[in-house]
């Protein structure tokens, strides 16, 4: 459907039965900003990765996908069965026990105990093995 709206089929069945589909400058132009969204996410997705564990990540992709479930839903009133609506609610729920799970795992550390305070504490005072404060000073 969305094909034959941004195309141009050339030629009929009166001309030798053969036709011609030639695809419109809008079709090429959706398509070329489709690509880009879909190269800069693949980018993200990769840099995204290195701060975060792949589960993480992962189950972070699962809750992208349920709200966009959601979203279309409330916005253009999508209809979900009410096996889909369970199917997303234990989503929902088994991410808040995953993250539940994880800080307690791994508790954040206070403010207090966090070693850039520690170094901001010593009054500018650094030790000559330090790295110096501007990288490109050569002295």
């Amino acid at each position: 459907f969305v094909m034959l709206q941004m195309s141009v089929v050339r030629g009929s069945e009166a001309d030798n039965g053969s036709s011609e589909f030639i695809p419109s400058a809008y079709a090429l132009g959706y398509l070329t900003i489709d690509g880009l969204f879909f190269y800069l996410q693949s980018i993200s997705a990769y840099k995204l990765m290195d701060l975060v564990s792949p589960v993480t990540h992962s189950v972070t992709n699962c809750v992208k996908r349920a709200l966009l479930i959601w979203i279309s839903v409330l916005f253009w009133h999508n209809k979900v069965g009410p096996i889909n609506a369970a199917g997303t609610f234990v989503l929902l729920g088994g991410v808040l026990l995953y993250n539940h799970q994880l800080r307690q795992k791994n508790p954040q550390p206070s403010l207090e105990k966090s070693p850039d305070i520690k170094s901001l504490e010593t009054d500018g005072e650094r030790d000559e093995e330090s790295e110096p404060l501007n990288k490109n000073n050569d002295d």
